[in-house]
């Protein structure tokens, strides 16, 4: 089996920039993609603009692509692979109203599972909480969050994933470079 890690955390966090240097690091890595991007790149989808009911299935089709990604590159993988997957199942949580576990009772979740598919969780602290005056939409035109909302969903999401065993918390105050440092450490001891 695989090894997994999910890349989390806050918008403007350098998820999409660690994911994008470290595929140039481990070539034998597989690197699955944010499922929400891929989403939102794919058609008129107006997040912000979206009813409460929307915004759930919104969520649940994150959760399904997820899911069917980081299952799809299981079966293609080897053992000795490691897969970094730039956010985890639990992660929609964040933008719903509710927390973890209203979305997992909406969704018929075992928080517990879905820890146990992941190795290690690594939280790239958001500049929103971080370095505020830093937070942009530039990297990613689908980043829509207001410096409050991006802060919110910040600490929802170390809320969703503080409770697993092997959660990693990395601060802005490492920049960019010492962020993409330190998971790639936790890769080459992983391969």
């Amino acid at each position: 089996m695989p090894k997994k890690i999910v890349l989390t955390g806050g918008s403007c966090g350098g998820r999409t920039t660690a994911m994008t240097e470290l595929k140039k690091v481990f070539p034998d890595a597989i690197f699955i993609p944010e499922a929400a991007t891929i989403i939102l790149s794919s058609g008129p989808f107006a997040y912000p603009e979206m009813s409460l009911e929307e915004k759930w299935e919104f969520q649940k089709a994150i959760l399904i692509l997820q899911e069917a990604m980081e299952e799809s590159f299981e079966i293609l993988s080897l053992p000795t692979t490691v897969i970094v997957c730039e956010r985890g199942l639990l992660d929609p949580s964040a933008y719903v109203p509710g927390g973890v576990d209203i979305f997992c009772q909406h969704f018929n979740l075992d928080k517990q599972t879905i820890f146990n598919r992941y190795d290690e969780v690594v939280h790239l602290e958001s500049v929103a909480t971080g370095a505020p005056e830093a937070y942009n939409n530039i990297t990613n035109p689908f980043r829509h969050e207001t410096l409050e909302e991006a802060r919110e969903h910040e600490y929802a999401l170390r809320a969703v994933w503080q409770g697993h065993p092997h959660y990693h918390f990395v601060s802005c105050k490492n920049g960019m470079e010492g962020k993409i440092r330190y998971v790639k450490k936790l890769i080459q001891k992983l391969m």
